[in-house]
């Protein structure tokens, strides 16, 4: 795969990706995460994280987030109040390499995804 890999992970809602940040920063704290921001409907419409941006900038931070992602989906798909959310829709993922455009991705081929 190419290099200057960039993840971005966007769930459904704000809250999901903030534990799910809290939870990568805990376990590889050198990583840096951008978020990215949107607004939340009704009157005040506050800004709100829409979404998480990770870059894979080689192969041992690549298996790193791997890991960690698969280990926290798995954590939440154990949890009772995440029993009857399918884990396709909890977290949407998307790679950008080299190009202006994210690509979005499963669970499945971004964990068989490697950098030479």
């Amino acid at each position: 795969m190419e290099e200057n890999l960039t993840l971005k992970i966007e769930a459904e809602s704000p809250e999901d990706l903030i534990e799910l940040q809290e939870y990568i920063l805990e376990n590889l704290p050198d990583l840096m995460i951008t978020e990215t921001y949107g607004h939340a409907p009704g009157f005040n419409k506050e800004p709100v994280i829409a979404s998480i941006i990770i870059a894979l900038g080689g192969k041992k931070i690549l298996i790193a987030v791997q890991g960690i992602i698969k280990s926290f989906l798995e954590y939440r798909l154990k949890s009772e109040k995440e029993a009857n959310r399918h884990e396709e829709k909890m977290y949407q993922l998307s790679i950008k390499s080299n190009t202006k455009h994210y690509r979005s991705v499963t669970k499945k081929d971004f964990m068989e995804l490697t950098i030479n």
